[in-house]
């Protein structure tokens, strides 16, 4: 299983590196994701960040097909040209653009204060034109301080923005992580109930042919005896009457035994059309479980707006989906395993009655005969 996963995503980053470097499928779709290796590597063959591929070839002249497909692989690496994409946070460029216009406004700030003092120095304004250049220095100051506040906020807010959506994301995030596991579980409930109710309703199948082969011999013996009956004269009967009073006994023991026998081949006739009935409507609740989960899928991408928060949760339903297939899987081996076991001693059964009661010997073209002859050499087949 681990070398067909490694061989799987050994074949999903060559089909990656003849995509990039093929100049004849520029342009064309880049299948990073089918599987694990490749969704790594993305970043590192996607222009992101400098990569170094290394080809080991073998000296020996016993590898030399190998070798020649290594440098074919590493040739159509090599030709591998991306566009450099340098990583971009909108929200720190803008936090460092509020910077840029607060420290422009102190330096302002601080040239007027140098202006001022320099004019006051060399008293080139008239006491009247002081004040009033201190009210405008006051002034703007003021204005400095508010804009300066009002830009802090603005970016308290970004941030408090930021943090209350991933919050939502992760509380979202559990919250149907929680539903999908719920709804799995569920269908691995019903999926272990409906291969439970086949095996019970096989179970009643060979019980009805063992108790219809049972009625068929315990028929077979009424006729014997009818026959008995019919074929002895009157003196005989009369000097047995004894032995005609045990006959008659043993023909209504078996004809007791024939209605016990129809009783039960009814009961397990009306628990098998029952167990039908349950097993079509839990055939319709895992429809209904497997629906909700595309349901679920389809409300992810309104519900969360974190990218690997998605993908995480895409993965999860996945996990779950193969989990739920391996159980199934599981159950079916364990259920074969016995329904062997269950064959082999039927078929042990009917030999014996085969042989006690020689069938074979005898000419009967009775139905229930063939049936139950029959079903032993299909079963066993």
């Amino acid at each position: 299983m681990e070398g067909a996963k490694i061989n799987t995503s050994l074949l999903a980053l060559a089909n990656c590196i003849n995509a990039l470097g093929d100049k004849n499928k520029k342009g064309s779709f880049v299948p990073f994701r089918d599987s694990k290796l490749t969704r790594m590597l993305k970043d590192s063959l996607g222009g992101n960040c400098k990569t170094v591929m290394i080809a080991t070839v073998s000296p020996s002249g016993f590898q030399n097909e190998e070798t020649i497909n290594t440098l074919k692989y590493a040739n159509r690496a090599k030709n591998i040209k991306m566009k450099v994409e340098p990583n971009k946070k909108l929200v720190h460029l803008h936090i460092s653009a509020y910077k840029n216009i607060i420290s422009d406004l102190r330096d302002e700030i601080e040239q007027l204060k140098h202006a001022l003092s320099k004019d006051i120095a060399n008293k080139s304004f008239a006491p009247t034109k002081t004040q009033q250049a201190s009210e405008f220095k006051k002034h703007y100051q003021a204005e400095a301080e508010r804009i300066m506040q009002e830009e802090d906020k603005k970016m308290k807010g970004k941030e408090k923005c930021k943090c209350e959506s991933r919050g939502r994301d992760e509380d979202q995030k559990k919250h149907i992580q929680q539903e999908i596991q719920f709804v799995y579980e569920e269908i691995i409930q019903l999926e272990q109930a409906l291969i439970e109710l086949d095996e019970q309703n096989t179970i009643n199948a060979m019980e009805i042919r063992k108790r219809e082969a049972k009625v068929f011999l315990l028929t077979k013996q009424i006729e014997d005896i009818d026959e008995t009956l019919q074929g002895s004269s009157k003196e005989n009967l009369e000097a047995s009457v004894p032995s005609l009073e045990q006959m008659e006994q043993e023909k209504t023991t078996l004809e007791r035994s024939i209605r016990q026998q129809q009783e039960q081949i009814l009961i397990l006739n009306q628990s098998t059309e029952q167990n039908l009935v349950k097993r079509h409507s839990m055939k319709e609740n895992l429809y209904q479980n497997y629906q909700q989960i595309r349901n679920i899928r389809d409300s992810i991408e309104a519900r969360i707006e974190n990218d690997d928060a998605k993908d995480y949760l895409e993965l999860v339903i996945k996990n779950n989906f193969l989990e739920s297939q391996n159980v199934q899987l599981l159950l079916n081996l364990q259920l074969q395993a016995r329904t062997i076991i269950d064959l082999k001693n039927m078929i042990t059964k009917q030999q014996k009655f085969i042989e006690d009661y020689d069938i074979v010997g005898n000419s009967i073209q009775d139905r229930n005969l063939e049936l139950f002859l029959d079903d032993g050499n299909d079963q066993d087949q």
